[in-house]
């Protein structure tokens, strides 16, 4: 099962973490730490991480879409929304924590 976890600048560090210690006990798993460009993306708490690129992930998956204050900016951002909406629709479940869900 693939678990694509969603980044974006100013992402929460507990929305994503949380639910990344909890589903990584799921056997078969296969946690994939995503964002628009790849590279690193930081949290609001200054945490970074390294991400992929969504242009190389399996789009089958489990997608978790964290909140932040990233999501203030982002919601107005035309084409991040175009995606989050592909991934979206691609994805066989989709989970949310706090502001993400605003997409």
């Amino acid at each position: 099962m693939y678990i694509n976890f969603l980044f974006f600048e100013d992402f929460e560090t507990l929305d994503i973490f949380g639910p990344i210690e909890i589903l990584s006990k799921i056997d078969n798993a296969q946690l994939n730490f995503i964002s628009l460009q790849g590279g690193f993306i930081k949290s609001v708490q200054g945490y970074e991480v390294q991400t992929t690129s969504i242009s190389t992930i399996n789009r089958k998956c489990v997608l978790v879409i964290p909140g932040g204050l990233g999501t203030r900016s982002l919601i107005n951002n035309d084409r991040f929304i175009s995606v989050i909406k592909t991934l979206c629709q691609d994805a066989e479940f989709v989970l949310s924590i706090c502001t993400g869900s605003a997409y």
